[in-house]
């Protein structure tokens, strides 16, 4: 949720500054989309391997 308030912010910043898209822009906005994704991609892999370990319990 942080990095989506990030993300929200820099939207926001550049619509009322009226600025248009430069270099500093694709950069954060690059790296605070693969901290989304990483982010889902560690807490789909940390339920996978908690549910696997709990059916590897229950055999």
């Amino acid at each position: 949720m942080i990095l989506q308030g990030v993300q929200f912010s820099l939207h926001a910043y550049y619509l009322v500054a009226e600025r248009s898209f430069d270099r500093l822009y694709s950069i954060i906005n690059n790296v605070n989309t693969y901290g989304v994704i990483l982010c889902i991609l560690v807490g789909t892999l940390m339920s996978w391997r908690r549910r696997a370990r709990l059916a590897a319990q229950a055999a």
